[in-house]
């Protein structure tokens, strides 16, 4: 017995002790596991082989590509915007493959914007918005008909305003996408 310990704390100390190194894949940091009733998006999607992207325009009339990750409901969608002039198309939309990183990891900042729109219910709408903060992204063709890939993609939480939600994120291991 430990002098100024009762036998009821040793017990207590050595219980979180033991929950906190199982917690831990090689006795290292705890890590947290993903909750998926809080976060709403499982800590990776499936792989996707051929999905339709539908076309839209978002304000300042930037290019959007939404598709549907899980139909639900509720509905989890991948979400393109691509903005002339910002992060990799500083010179203007071109077809490519593009590392997400610097301005494009950023949701202000970005031109190749990637983004998890989360939890949608019809008639209410979404609960949860993810920025991609890594990744790569191909765009075969950047006019309509649209196509590309992505792969590797991680998102991290973000609010309305794009700032940073610690806790929660996800990944997109791999998409093929086309637009009509």
């Amino acid at each position: 017995m430990v002098p100024g310990f009762s036998a009821r704390r040793a017990a207590l100390v050595s219980g979180v002790l033991l929950t906190l190194l199982a917690c831990t894949e090689d006795g290292g940091e705890a890590t947290d596991p993903h909750d998926e009733a809080l976060c709403k998006v499982p800590a990776a999607f499936p792989k996707v082989a051929a999905a339709s992207a539908t076309i839209g325009v978002a304000g300042g009339g930037h290019p959007t590509l939404t598709i549907t990750l899980d139909a639900g409901p509720p509905r989890d969608t991948l979400f393109f915007k691509l903005i002339s002039g910002a992060g990799a198309f500083v010179g203007g939309l071109r077809a490519g493959t593009f590392a997400i990183s610097g301005p494009d990891a950023g949701f202000s900042s970005c031109g190749l914007c990637v983004n998890v729109v989360a939890d949608i219910v019809a008639g209410q709408g979404p609960t949860k918005f993810y920025q991609a903060t890594a990744g790569e992204v191909t765009l075969t063709s950047v006019t309509a008909p649209y196509a590309g890939s992505v792969a590797n993609l991680v998102l991290g939480e973000v609010d309305l305003q794009g700032t940073a939600i610690p806790g929660c994120s996800t990944k997109v291991p791999s998409v093929t996408f086309s637009s009509n």
